[in-house]
């Protein structure tokens, strides 16, 4: 007689992490299509952000410096550009409450058609042309992934009331971007099959074939983003287009990660892909193949630290004091495994050492993704306690623009610093074991190993001066969901006059009643009147008992 199985009862994985949980706002099936949503455009931008600057130099053959100061010109116009897209978002009025989805919606395709089309060699005979392609097909490529790209992490800000829940949000998102760099990762080693000469196309056929896979493939993916919902209330800033602007200088947590961020980048500096295809050689099975050839199982062997490290960057998070002592413990980590590194050498078996240093330093510095994106949602609702207003647009487009803007700071330098070094791009490409010169051979590897140390150095002064803790976090929410509350009801009880100094306490308060209708416009008027006020509801039967008082 056949056995029957009897259904054990037990649900799968995957149905208990997707199940849905009434205590949240937003649920883990949402935050997987923003998650997928994010890898699809990191698809895209990997490519750009990662081989653009190579593109022109070795398919192009623009000569370096050139490069570099076209692309530092060009990524400078998020200067403008970032900031704008920010402010527009920010002072536009949604009537369907919808403040960021459409842009995610109109601008997909369109920039992944740009990316297809910026590595595409058409063969111009002119120098100047060749300048010229690049500084027009970058900009408005740079344009449209402005509004598309603050539009999506500023989701991290909307799509959830709860802080943990954007926390989420924001850690999804960040596990998401890293599994669409996966795929683009494997570049390199492709790059080093056609340098070898093993894989019979030229780079010119490659990069045409990365631009429609990568550049329009990843775009459209996005699309999964109309899956998601906004849940914060929109806030407008005060005057519109200039009003995200003005609350900037409330926001001492964007003003100082910002600022150490620059400072982390102004220096010389040799990229890795640089490094490894002119100093690297390994000799396997009696062949000597180009050091970018073995960069990919290098990349994978020193990445795995980081690659799980960042599946518990919340646990760390809780470990170590909230998130931005994870960045503070990113930098001390760089800092310490480069100098060792730098002693150590990178010929023959001391590559080991190096990769094994490399996976140190990622191991905290993968976490600092989603930790900078956690501060940056909750520096909107600290804007929101200090004034009354919200700027999401104008927040995440500054996140935007700093790192669109460190990237052209630093491509300008490492322009700089082949030029200064002697480096010649068409004669490796023709020749990759022709000599280099004596300059690039005595400061390759100094500077590689080095000159990062020495950026995080700079970047940790800021982090250091930042004082905001989970205990800080959590108050100002609780004090937020108070306000929003009592815009809804008929009375407001302010509690203000106070003083918030690094005691994290409330000094010298006074209680004051407020009838509602004597305040025109809470969120601003309020804001204006009481400066940082604390405002919580004034229940009815309490509120009659305080004026008879």
């Amino acid at each position: 007689m056949a056995k029957v199985k009897q259904y054990s009862g037990k649900k799968s994985l995957l149905s208990r992490i997707f199940k849905d949980n009434p205590k949240y706002d937003v649920q883990n099936k949402e935050l997987f299509w923003y998650g997928l949503g994010v890898a699809g455009q990191n698809h895209t931008y990997n490519l750009v952000a990662g081989w653009f600057e190579y593109f022109c130099n070795f398919v192009l053959f623009i000569k370096p410096m050139h490069t570099g100061i076209v692309l530092g010109i060009m990524r400078g116009w998020d200067a403008v550009n970032d900031p704008l897209a920010g402010a527009i978002i920010d002072g536009r009025t949604p009537k369907s409450g919808d403040k960021l989805k459409p842009y995610l919606k109109i601008f997909a395709i369109p920039i992944g058609i740009m990316a297809c089309l910026m590595f595409v060699n058409w063969g111009f005979s002119s120098y100047v042309a060749k300048i010229a392609y690049v500084a027009s097909i970058y900009f408005l490529w740079d344009t449209f992934y402005s509004f598309q790209d603050t539009a999506q992490w500023g989701m991290v800000a909307r799509i959830s009331n709860m802080p943990e829940r954007r926390e989420k949000a924001a850690y999804v998102g960040r596990i998401g971007g890293m599994f669409g760099g996966l795929i683009p990762g494997l570049i390199t080693t492709v790059v080093g099959l056609v340098l070898d000469g093993i894989l019979p196309i030229t780079l010119t056929q490659l990069f045409i074939m990365l631009g429609i896979v990568f550049g329009l493939g990843g775009m459209l993916l996005t699309l999964v983003f109309t899956n998601i919902k906004e849940r914060v209330p929109n806030l407008t800033p005060e005057k519109k287009m200039l009003g995200g602007f003005r609350l900037l200088k409330h926001n001492k947590i964007v003003l100082l990660i910002a600022f150490g961020s620059v400072l982390n980048v102004c220096m010389l500096n040799i990229s890795q892909i640089n490094f490894f295809q002119t100093m690297v050689r390994v000799e396997i099975g009696g062949k000597v193949l180009n050091g970018a050839t073995i960069l990919l199982p290098f990349t994978i062997l020193s990445g795995l630290p980081g690659f799980f490290s960042i599946f518990f960057t919340p646990y760390f998070s809780k470990k170590f004091g909230g998130m931005k002592n994870l960045l503070v413990i990113s930098s001390l980590a760089n800092i310490v495994c480069r100098v060792i590194m730098f002693f150590v050498g990178y010929e023959g078996w001391r590559l080991i050492v190096v990769c094994a240093m490399h996976a140190l330093i990622n191991f905290p510095s993968n976490m600092c993704g989603i930790a900078t994106t956690a501060l940056w949602s909750d520096s909107v609702d600290y804007t929101e306690w200090k004034t009354g207003q919200r700027n999401e647009g104008t927040v995440f487009a500054m996140q935007n623009f700093l790192a669109k803007m460190t990237g052209s700071i630093s491509s300008f330098f490492s322009g700089l610093t082949l030029t200064l070094l002697k480096f010649e791009p068409e004669k490796f490409v023709e020749n990759p074991n022709a000599p280099l010169s004596v300059e690039f051979t005595k400061w390759a590897w100094p500077l590689y190993s080095l000159a990062p140390a020495l950026g995080s150095v700079m970047q940790i002064i800021p982090l250091l001066i930042l004082k905001f803790t989970p205990a800080d976090r959590a108050r100002i929410h609780e004090e937020l969901e108070m306000r929003r509350e009592a815009k809804k009801r008929d009375k407001l009880l302010v509690v203000g006059d106070y003083t918030y100094g690094e005691s994290n306490k409330f000094l010298d308060a006074e209680i004051n009643v407020y009838d509602y209708d004597d305040v025109v416009e809470r969120d601003r008027e309020l804001s204006r009147m009481l400066d940082e006020d604390y405002v919580m509801v004034l229940p009815q039967d309490d509120e009659k008992e305080n004026k008879e008082e």
